[in-house]
């Protein structure tokens, strides 16, 4: 996945690659699921959808600047969050989209090109 121009030598947090089992941002690959915005990248102790807390979220409901709204990939296919995650975000004012771990990555891409405040937390395919 090839860096937007729009993003070039920006220091934006750009997914420039994902497969089975990593993603590559920047010149550095991490082979675990991640929590992604334009100033952040950090493991996420996650492994899968149901494992989901908000204290494992706690990077992006207390982000500065606050984000707007955050992408989920679920891995190779769409995995409903809890219901009670929902709520969590909901009370901070934060949408969800939720997809495949592919289709999340290039979401992100999308709504960083349009100036959102995104994250996108990403389980590995």
């Amino acid at each position: 996945m090839p860096t937007p121009p729009e993003f070039q030598n920006t220091g934006v947090n750009i997914i420039q690659g994902y497969g089975p089992g990593r993603f590559r941002i920047g010149q550095q690959v991490h082979d675990y699921s991640l929590l992604v915005s334009a100033e952040h990248v950090s493991r996420w102790e996650v492994s899968d959808i149901l494992s989901i807390t908000a204290q494992s979220l706690d990077a992006f409901l207390n982000h500065t600047p606050p984000l707007e709204v955050i992408v989920f990939g679920t891995g190779i296919t769409i995995t409903p969050i809890p219901q009670s995650i929902r709520d969590v975000l909901k009370q901070k004012k934060i949408g969800v989209d939720v997809m495949d771990t592919g289709a999340a990555c290039r979401t992100y891409h999308v709504l960083l090109a349009e100036k959102r405040r995104v994250g996108a937390a990403l389980l590995v395919l």
